[in-house]
């Protein structure tokens, strides 16, 4: 069952929501049945996205070399923030499509973008918070590197995959201390060497989660 929390970031920005088993529509003409909050809220499996006019995910799945794809995607058209975190270790990215092409059909798949799927209206995708071979998606966070830059995303089960997976350059003593405040030189006279000086442009909140 996807988490009320996750469900109602979709409602609140009128998503049409319908119930999956696994990634299948369970209901028939699911593309344009839309149902009652409640039927949304009791059913205990995963959810998907019924995708309308307006909106254009895409779908990039690094098992079918999506990620080569990606990489090829954004340099012709330039950066994108992924949005949801896959259980198969890919994202999915969240876009509006312009006004102008409301109604347009779009190609689920282009032969120059291998592992990547576009999907618009008449597509589903699954929501964050459902789970596949018990791994749950997730909606990934953004953070500032100041060494590079450049925004960069990530949300992650323990404090060890965060440091593995974000290459950085820190203990878990660190991580304690970044999340707590404890032992900060706030008033930094230690000027450079200080810990906020060094680690103050990371910020990490602990998010409690229910993964079964």
């Amino acid at each position: 069952m996807v988490n009320r929390a996750y469900v109602d970031q979709y409602l609140n920005i009128n998503a049409n929501l319908t119930p999956l088993k696994i990634k299948r529509p369970l209901i028939k003409d699911w593309q344009i049945t839309e149902l009652s909050e409640e039927k949304i809220r009791s059913h205990r499996g995963n959810l998907g996205w019924v995708l309308s006019e307006k909106d254009l995910v895409i779908d990039i799945d690094p098992r079918n070399g999506g990620s080569a794809s990606f990489e090829k995607l954004a340099d012709h058209f330039g950066s994108f923030h992924n949005t949801v975190k896959t259980a198969g270790g890919g994202f999915h990215i969240y876009l509006t499509i312009p006004q102008k092409y409301e109604g347009s059909k779009f190609k689920k798949n282009l032969k120059e973008y291998k592992g990547i799927d576009f999907l618009s209206t008449g597509t589903q995708c699954v929501i964050a918070g459902s789970k596949i071979e018990n791994k749950k998606y997730k909606w990934s966070i953004i953070m500032y590197d100041k060494e590079t830059g450049e925004m960069r995303s990530g949300k992650f089960c323990s404090k060890e995959q965060m440091i593995r997976e974000m290459n950085l350059n820190i203990s878990l003593d660190h991580v304690y201390r970044i999340c707590s405040g404890s032992k900060v030189d706030v008033s930094r006279t230690k000027k450079d060497s200080s810990f906020l000086s060094k680690y103050g442009n990371i910020k990490i909140e602990k998010i409690d989660e229910i993964i079964k």
